[in-house]
């Protein structure tokens, strides 16, 4: 009877050690799991945490740069153009050229005796310049100080790099250097998601300034209107 019962004994703590074995390995299995689905479930929570913060300040800048952007005036647009052709992304010197016959015309005392286009100074990082020299001659000193002036006040800019003079009761000569310059636009626009940063009132000032300059005279050709010919092969 004692060796039954001892038996049994055996067998029912048996039993209940593999049923609790069984439960510590079920735990630290569920455990495991727990630990690592939570650990994944973080990475993926704080991820998406950086992504809406990322996206609400992506709107913010959207935002603000509509409002800027709905903000410009008409009058920003056609001053854009003014300022586009005061520095040109092209070698303007055609257009200064222009510039100098107007003076001439409006001015007929004062004559150009040569124009020699000299070569291009690279020396400026983003900024192009050709120098060219002018030599003229008037019956006074005022005329030359005139074509100065007058150059100083065109589109595209023009920058007097020296002035030599001569004049007697007769005649006054002038010998000027000047540079005109020009910059390539950007090959490609900042992001979307860039702020916008307003100008200053210095930096308005400098653009008014520009967008007030003298433009060149375009011509405009109209065209031909064809005609009957009597002999095609003509």
């Amino acid at each position: 009877m004692d060796t039954y019962i001892r038996f049994n004994y055996s067998n029912n703590f048996s039993f209940l050690f593999r049923k609790f074995a069984g439960s510590i390995v079920l735990a630290t299995v569920i455990l495991v799991l727990f630990v690592v689905i939570f650990s994944i479930g973080n990475k993926i929570i704080s991820a998406e945490w950086e992504n809406y913060k990322k996206n609400q300040q992506t709107k913010e800048i959207l935002v603000k740069r509509k409002e800027t952007l709905s903000n410009i005036s008409q009058n920003a647009f056609d001053k854009s153009q003014a300022i586009a052709i005061a520095l040109p992304d092209k070698n303007p010197i055609l257009w200064t050229i222009s510039q100098i016959k107007i003076y001439l015309t409006e001015n007929p005392n004062t004559l150009i005796k040569s124009f020699v286009v000299g070569g291009e100074d690279k020396s400026l990082s983003d900024i192009n310049a050709l120098t060219f020299t002018v030599e003229i001659e008037s019956k006074d000193i005022s005329s030359i100080i005139d074509l100065i002036d007058y150059m100083q006040s065109v589109s595209p800019i023009v920058k007097v790099q020296s002035l030599n003079t001569d004049s007697n009761d007769l005649v006054a000569k002038s010998k000027i250097v000047m540079s005109v310059y020009w910059s390539a636009y950007p090959a490609k626009l900042d992001n979307i998601n860039q702020s916008i940063f307003s100008l200053n009132q210095e930096e308005i000032e400098v653009l008014n300034s520009v967008a007030e300059l003298k433009q060149p005279v375009f011509s405009s050709l109209s065209p031909s209107v064809p005609s009957i010919r009597e002999n095609p092969f003509n």
